[in-house]
């Protein structure tokens, strides 16, 4: 093996070991939620229940609002990537992955307010959102920021307020929607390529 093939599986290693640890923290922190507010969790609460090192924490974290952000994008984006044959099909687990882990959300908003989930994944739901209207052919900016904010605000609500788990039929219609919409706002821009 060639030196940098030697190197490739060392990164490839600690990009695992990395992400373990991360996710030694995060369920840690998660499980300490459930016992007590986050105001009141310490970064020495956390190491102690991960069994690591304030060094791992302060390594991979600056504080515990990021480990909070981290987790809301790993956790809320999982599996939600946009395919070219079902473009809308991200959406489904998106809010399947909010009701999954909405007690989690609920905290995170009571306790630091909807901004730090916004903040947290906005740009990744820009992005998978661009990809899917870029199927439909659009590209203007104020369609994209509209459906993004709608969508992650529809996403909190759920999280926040939904106990029983938001049906297929619910998240079909915003679907129905969402296409109808994009194919008439293509249909008006005399787009004639539209999906």
């Amino acid at each position: 093996h060639t030196q940098y093939d030697k190197e490739q599986r060392r990164n490839r290693h600690n990009t695992v070991i990395c992400s373990k640890t991360k996710w030694k923290l995060a369920e840690a922190l998660k499980k300490l939620m459930k016992e007590k507010s986050l105001h009141k969790i310490t970064i020495q609460d956390i190491v102690e229940e991960s069994g690591l090192t304030r060094q791992s924490f302060y390594y991979h974290f600056h504080d515990i609002c990021e480990i909070i952000e981290w987790i809301c994008k790993n956790t809320l984006l999982e599996k939600c990537d946009v395919e070219e044959k079902t473009p809308d099909c991200w959406i489904y687990t998106l809010f399947e992955n909010a009701h999954a882990d909405r007690n989690f959300y609920r905290k995170v908003i009571q306790e630091f307010g909807r901004e730090l989930l916004e903040k947290a994944v906005i740009t990744d739901v820009e992005e998978r959102m661009k990809r899917m209207l870029s199927v439909y052919k659009i590209e203007e900016n104020e369609v994209l920021t509209f459906l993004t904010t709608s969508l992650l605000n529809y996403v909190i609500i759920v999280a926040e307020t939904y106990d029983d788990k938001i049906g297929h039929e619910q998240i079909e219609h915003i679907l129905l929607f969402l296409k109808n919409g994009m194919q008439e706002y293509c249909h008006n821009q005399n787009n004639v390529q539209c999906a």
